[in-house]
């Protein structure tokens, strides 16, 4: 509270604006404003306590409804970068194709790579709110876990190959020819069954999904 900046003047057009004003407010007088218009409950991450008192001073000064505001640690994941900021960086330097990127922990990026809100609801559950510091680790092994427990009974055991290796069983006849059978869904028998055959040629795909009966035929 030592002598807080409210607002700062730039004679700059604004990118959505334009020149129409050139007052901007800074963060703790633009959240008191928006939460108070919206009738928000503030949710933010722990380093932003310390300007609680900032933000209810705006407000109070101002007589105005003062909304309650909750502090939590901040989500971080493994081997993922979950800062906007930082997010914002790359996309800046055209190192991501944007929020949507899969390869992103965004919600836009898990979407597009096919995780189900389920998955990503079930995750926030098991990690929990806490107060514990913005350092504190989540294991992206977590929420892989929650993909695959959401995705398991609901879709089918499927490959693809994008450059496949043709491979020849020297050892085995020109006519010969082997077949068996896999579950779509490894722990639900009943929902079909699908079939793979495996010849004297055969690609790389082949091998890898056969390679239970080459093992077999090896011996």
């Amino acid at each position: 509270m030592k002598d807080p900046v409210a607002y700062r003047i730039k004679y700059v057009p604004h990118p959505h604006a334009g020149d129409k004003w050139c007052i901007y407010p800074m963060y703790d007088l633009h959240i008191a404003f928006v939460t108070v218009r919206r009738n928000y409950t503030l949710c933010c991450s722990l380093e932003f306590e310390i300007r609680r008192d900032l933000y209810y001073w705006t407000l109070q000064a101002l007589d105005i409804y003062r909304p309650f505001v909750w502090e939590f640690s901040r989500l971080n994941i493994t081997h993922s970068v979950m800062s906007k900021r930082l997010l914002q960086s790359l996309l800046d330097d055209h190192l991501l194709n944007d929020w949507d990127d899969p390869r992103l922990f965004t919600l836009l990026g898990l979407k597009r790579r096919g995780v189900r809100p389920e998955a990503i609801n079930e995750f926030c559950d098991l990690v929990g709110v806490t107060r514990r510091g913005n350092e504190m680790m989540i294991s992206d092994k977590l929420l892989d876990y929650c993909i695959r427990k959401d995705l398991d009974p609901l879709a089918p055991r499927t490959m693809t190959v994008l450059d496949p290796l043709l491979i020849v069983l020297v050892n085995r006849p020109d006519d010969f020819e082997a077949s068996f059978e896999a579950n779509l869904f490894p722990k639900d028998p009943a929902k079909g069954k699908q079939i793979y055959k495996l010849g004297k040629k055969y690609t790389l795909k082949e091998v890898t999904i056969n390679l239970k009966l080459l093992l077999v035929i090896s011996v």
